[in-house]
């Protein structure tokens, strides 16, 4: 993987790349009505490369920034910034490594689709590792700065490792309708947590 030096050169790069692709842009529509067929096919693909060069620089700008949370094992990444501070998805990656191992989001509500407020999903070669019990932590960590207390998830009841890894961290099962586990869990007063 890239080292954060050469991100840096990267992204330097791309902001040029991206700054010089405007330009051209804003010169083009100053007089688009004027524009003929190739000049606007040339625009168009200026747009796509555009889009392209922002993709890449917002996955450069997640490595050369600081993670919100890390235990020293894993630490999560805030994946994108459309939404509020804490809803949305969160990267897991390995400590210090530019690897991904899986993702975790807080929704912040209940909907037809998800029912409670966390999912998780850790990538099948990373799994055994007590990632996904990591993450919920520093998640819970960052809930609790934020004065959230309460949350809730649910696990299917075949998937045994959810239910165990919430349990760990002191979920407590309020539903049980036989195919999936709904549990309450706080971040304040979190004194079921086995780990303590």
């Amino acid at each position: 993987m890239d080292n954060k030096e050469d991100l840096f050169v990267q992204k330097e790069k791309l902001i040029s790349q991206i700054n010089d692709i405007e330009r051209k842009i804003v010169e083009l529509d100053t007089r688009f009505f004027e524009l003929n067929n190739e000049e606007r096919k040339y625009r168009f693909e200026l747009f796509k490369l555009k889009y392209d060069l922002d993709q890449e620089l917002k996955r450069i700008n997640m490595w050369t920034t600081l993670p919100l949370k890390s235990d020293g094992v894993i630490e999560l990444r805030k994946e994108d910034d459309k939404y509020e501070e804490l809803i949305g998805n969160y990267l897991i990656c390995l400590a210090g490594k530019n690897q991904i191992i899986g993702k975790i989001d807080y929704r912040g509500y209940h909907s037809s689709r998800f029912i409670g407020d966390i999912g998780c999903v850790i990538l099948q070669e990373f799994r055994g590792h007590n990632y996904s019990y990591r993450a919920l932590c520093l998640l819970g960590e960052l809930l609790k700065e934020n004065d959230i207390s309460d949350f809730w998830i649910s696990a299917s009841i075949k998937n045994i490792p959810s239910v165990k890894t919430i349990e760990k961290y002191g979920g407590v099962s309020l539903v049980n309708d036989g195919y999936s586990i709904l549990f309450q869990a706080n971040t304040f007063i979190n004194e079921n947590r086995k780990d303590k």
